[in-house]
């Protein structure tokens, strides 16, 4: 498996968890993203198929170790891996964007011109060949089609296909074609409210109460439809014009949403991988909580901010001390401004803890038309006003922030990424530079290898603390991994582990064995990859606890090591923990790492001839896989055909046929 990219905010996420009180303790459960984890992105899918002959193990082994490695917790990198023959992407063309401008996807969308991208995805105009209409087409950008990335995208279709309202731009369709994953929405001719701004300086409070009154009605709509925005700024507010030439805003890219009455999908979004831009973010979001619609208020709070001031309520020159604002700044209402009702209404929408805000979108549109009506009472703190004694200055967080880094770096490692924009080193940037060739894939490899080589050698030079040099040993080794070179890969880790030890056990250690028990696996050699992961399990176990993502993939290795070797029972034992903890995680077994499970558990008790119980394992693979990837896709077809053979073996036609009708439908 590969890497994916991440934003600065979700690098700096676990850094803000410990503002406020940092021990070393906490720190060991925060897995440590080193470097420039920021400029990763998966190189891999999961529709490779890994062929060639294998004298120690079956191929279904084989699939096991690539497929393993390929669904990962989508915010820790550390977890990564590139396997067997290091698959091509899934790709929109190559690595130019406007590569695909001119063509026509799905048979009937004609790509006219890039509008912008996000992190998974670059969105274009196109014109719908069929209904001679312009659309928005939204496409999963190359190396992102990994089994998470599938599933992301297909809940962000499910969410915004279900929205129906005049102030959100609506999904069409989505599907898959040979492009890759491909979402349709109406095309919003108009203005970016943060073009508006720009332009204008601030607007007036009549404007401005007619443009949020109406974000707010669309915005009801996504709550009560059970879909929360989570990135709700200036630029996905789009501006139009109606026939009688009256504004009117329509929201945008629901692309980070999520189905909020669904718990069961949480795990698409783990505490920690943050979504959201630093100066429109809620408090829970900068610290990787869970954000639901009040966060949205949040953030629709710094909207309106920005439309009667010309600035969000909390800036800085830094992102992450904006981040910090809004976790420890109280909002300090500019009286001047507007209308003191409107203070109260963004007042209301920003207060730090998600239950004293606007209980609803429409109860702040209320408020809004009719500041003395029923709505005031919704908002507890009215009239809550700030003594100077209060008031946290901008000044003395300032300080405090400088302070809190100071002990971050004293207590705990920093990512060097982070490091680099506090206090700039000169190896910093060859570093930078090295991963961000990797990120372009294996054509870039060796450029990425030379670079990482001057940066050490620069880092040794430079003094580098042991834990610099500790991360920039293992990021060259990750890089070395994906490259093929496992020799000089594993050389590397031993020295990043041998300054681990210095100090101390963290996650990190469990993290290293963790990779060099994939190479091992990876060559073959079972009886390494047994100790490696055993290692990997007990410290994750002791670190962040046996019922993690994290922990369960450590032993997920150890039961294809074990398998390797063919202790088929030590196997079954260690699939069948997979199993139970696996459970216990998604209990609804909505995560692709549930239909793993059985399947490897099938694949092992296969081995030792128990036919029946490995088909009841399968049975229990296959609808999982279905529901996330689909009927057609390969490994559905693969389980499917597992089944249906054991049972046609077995006398048992019918039932196979039954089977194969409900999975072909």
């Amino acid at each position: 498996m590969g890497f994916r990219r991440q934003s600065f905010i979700e690098i700096t996420s676990w850094t803000l968890k410990g503002v406020s009180s940092v021990s070393k303790e906490d720190l060991k459960k925060q897995e440590r993203i080193d470097l420039v984890e920021g400029q990763k992105k998966d190189p891999g899918n999961l529709s490779h198929d890994i062929t060639g002959s294998c004298d120690q193990t079956s191929g279904d082994l084989r699939e096991e170790v690539f497929q393993s490695a390929v669904d990962t917790h989508p915010a820790l990198a550390d977890e990564t891996f590139v396997l067997g023959n290091r698959p091509p992407a899934i790709s929109i063309g190559e690595a130019d964007d406007d590569s695909i401008i001119g063509q026509t996807i799905a048979g009937r969308l004609e790509i006219i011109s890039k509008l912008g991208e996000g992190g998974m995805a670059v969105v274009y105009k196109a014109r719908h060949v069929m209904l001679d209409r312009f659309v928005a087409v939204k496409l999963i950008k190359p190396g992102m089609m990994q089994a998470k990335a599938a599933m992301r995208f297909q809940q962000e279709a499910k969410a915004a296909t279900t929205l129906n309202h005049k102030n959100i731009a609506t999904v069409r369709e989505f599907g898959y074609d040979e492009n890759g994953a491909y979402l349709v929405m109406d095309f919003v001719d108009g203005i970016p409210l943060s073009d508006v701004i720009k332009q204008e300086g601030k607007l007036n409070s009549e404007r401005t109460k007619k443009i949020i009154s109406q974000i707010c009605d669309g915005l009801e709509h996504a709550h009560n439809s059970g879909v929360v925005h989570r990135d709700l700024k200036p630029a996905n507010i789009i501006i139009a014009r109606n026939s009688s030439g009256e504004e009117f805003p329509k929201i945008v890219d629901f692309g980070i949403a999520k189905l909020v009455d669904e718990e069961s999908q949480g795990n698409l979004t783990q505490t920690g991988e943050v979504f959201g831009t630093p100066n429109y973010m809620s408090p829970e979001q900068c610290l990787g909580k869970k954000a639901d619609r009040r966060s949205d208020i949040y953030s629709l709070g710094c909207v309106l901010h920005e439309c009667l001031t010309g600035a969000p309520p909390f800036v800085s020159e830094a992102a992450l001390e904006t981040l910090m604002k809004h976790v420890n700044v109280e909002f300090q209402p500019q009286k001047k401004a507007a209308p003191t009702y409107f203070m109260n209404a963004i007042q209301g929408c920003l207060e730090k803890n998600p239950d004293d805000r606007w209980p609803s979108a429409d109860d702040l549109r209320q408020y809004l038309e009719d500041p003395k009506g029923p709505a005031q009472k919704k908002y507890k703190k009215l009239e809550k006003h700030f003594s100077a004694k209060q008031v946290i200055t901008i000044s003395v967080i300032s300080a405090i922030a400088s302070a809190a880094i100071a002990v971050l770096v004293s207590v705990a490692p920093l990512t060097p990424y982070i490091q680099g924009l506090i206090a700039p080193k000169p190896w910093y940037k060859l570093a930078q530079e090295a991963q961000g060739q990797a990120s372009l894939g294996p054509a870039n490899y060796l450029t990425a290898r030379t670079k990482f080589v001057k940066a050490i050698d620069e880092a040794k030079k430079g003094g580098a603390t042991d834990l610099e040099l500790e991360s920039l040993y293992t990021n060259f080794a990750r890089l070395l991994t994906n490259s093929g070179d496992d020799k000089s890969s594993k050389k590397y880790f031993a020295l990043a582990l041998q300054l681990n030890e210095k100090h101390g056990e963290d996650f990190a250690r469990g993290s290293i064995h963790d990779w060099v028990a994939q190479i091992y696996l990876t060559e073959k050699n079972y009886q390494k990859a047994i100790e490696e992961a055993r290692k990997a399990v007990e410290i994750k176990s002791r670190t962040i606890g046996e019922n993690d993502r994290l922990t369960l993939l450590s032993f997920f290795r150890l039961g294809q090591a074990y398998r390797g070797v063919k202790a088929y029972d030590v196997a079954e034992t260690v699939d069948r923990k997979v199993v139970a903890i696996t459970n216990k995680l998604y209990p609804n077994k909505d995560d692709i790492l549930s239909s793993d499970a059985y399947e490897q558990l099938g694949n092992v008790l296969k081995d030792q001839g128990k036919g029946e119980e490995a088909n009841e394992a399968y049975k229990e693979s296959l609808p999982i896989l279905s529901k996330i990837l689909g009927n057609d896709h390969a490994r559905t077809q693969k389980v499917l055909n597992k089944i249906c053979t054991y049972l046609e073996k077995n006398n048992r036609g019918a039932e196979s046929a039954e089977i194969r009708k409900a999975y072909s439908e």
